[in-house]
């Protein structure tokens, strides 16, 4: 951490000569051990989160940096009229999924696209979903995703924010200790509620709820202003 503090750079970075997801472009393994271990842990996370999530007349949803689609499959079953799309790495999105619920249950209701959510993201879609994204990046990287989202929705879009928030100052808050790991690994945080009502404001968004779920995870649903 006094590394991470003197320079200015992420402990990563200063250790790996590298950004830790630029890395994995030279180290594939590294890239699969990642995403195993997401899958593993939203396997866990997933039913509290698709529980809260209201998707009534929903016809399309797109999950970016969506790994291998656990929650994206959850949220197709809540919605079975809806659509899906599977946006990620090209390395990521080649993979088969793994879990209950899988690709080949939806072959006819998911796409899989490739691709960078700084650029561009899939257009027209009714609700776009970002587990555990925004928190690897920086209010400005954090900003440039929001933005691309914002270009690619309809008026009527949402997009909803999976992130564990910080608390009251003082109080434990296990948000609050992940906020150190972003710090060291990805220059990334951990951010209140009123913090992401500052991000979405200053990228085309009004967040209109927050919902808590039984897994410890928010989720934040923002809609166009």
């Amino acid at each position: 951490m006094l590394t991470t503090l003197r320079t200015g750079r992420t402990f990563y970075e200063s250790a790996h000569g590298t950004d830790f997801f630029a890395s994995f472009a030279r180290e594939p393994a590294h890239r699969e051990t990642f995403d195993a271990a997401m899958t593993s842990i939203s396997a866990m996370a997933v039913p509290a989160i698709a529980a809260v999530c209201d998707l009534a007349g929903v016809r399309s949803i797109a999950d970016l940096g969506g790994g291998e689609g656990g929650l994206l499959a959850a949220l197709l079953q809540k919605a079975p009229e809806a659509r899906g799309t599977r946006f990620d790495m090209p390395a990521v999105v080649a993979r088969e999924p793994r879990g209950a619920l899988s690709e080949r249950d939806l072959a006819t209701r998911v796409t899989r696209v490739a691709g960078d959510f700084f650029a561009a993201v899939p257009e027209g879609h009714d609700v776009y979903v970002l587990k555990w994204i925004l928190h690897d990046w920086s209010d400005v990287d954090a900003g440039r995703i929001l933005r691309a989202i914002r270009a690619a929705m309809p008026a009527s879009g949402r997009v909803l924010v999976v992130e564990m928030l910080v608390g009251e100052p003082n109080r434990f808050s296990p948000a609050a200790i992940a906020d150190v790991g972003m710090l060291n690994i990805t220059g990334g945080r951990e951010r209140t509620e009123g913090e992401f009502r500052a991000l979405f404001e200053a990228n085309g968004f009004t967040l209109r709820r927050v919902l808590p779920t039984a897994a410890g995870y928010s989720v934040l649903e923002a809609v166009p202003r």
